[in-house]
């Protein structure tokens, strides 16, 4: 992947679409100005990962939200 940001890295965890976890679902996100670290507020790309086809298919951001599981270890 280009031009990815030092601030920005691709989360493969955690993930929710519409409030149901899913987890097909892979993020970049930036952590840049993250108010709420628990939680990666700004999600920058998102993609899903289709095991039939054996390859991530880009979806679209709305209403994914995804947890940071770092964050409990860090406190």
């Amino acid at each position: 992947m280009r031009n990815i940001k030092k601030t920005q890295f691709l989360s493969f965890a955690y993930c929710s679409k519409d409030g149901k976890f899913d987890g097909q679902i892979a993020v970049l996100v930036d952590t840049i100005n993250n108010a709420h670290p628990a939680n990666f507020e700004q999600i920058v790309k998102a993609w899903n990962a289709n095991e039939s086809l054996e390859k991530f298919e880009e979806i679209s951001i709305e209403g994914i939200t995804c947890e940071n599981s770092d964050f409990s270890a860090i406190q």
